[in-house]
């Protein structure tokens, strides 16, 4: 039982290839609602917001995908 906890943690920490991509794909919709909804403010506070969280959303997005393409080439 211990061992089937420990190896669901090791695999939460060390996704494969196949996870991180579908994970880039959704990091990226969000990246293009985040966009969107960007253009769409008008009051300078929110488009303050709005940017900042395109600009974490993108970080996260490059961060992701190099993750991604390592794993990918360490698979291969």
């Amino acid at each position: 039982m211990a061992d089937n906890k420990q190896n669901e943690s090791t695999d939460e920490l060390n996704p494969s290839a196949a996870e991180l991509e579908k994970e880039t794909m959704l990091v990226r919709v969000q990246l293009v609602e985040q966009q969107q909804q960007a253009r769409t403010c008008t009051d300078p506070q929110q488009q303050a917001i709005c940017a900042t969280a395109v600009v974490r959303t993108a970080h996260d997005l490059l961060d992701t995908e190099k993750e991604w393409k390592d794993k990918r080439e360490e698979e291969e």
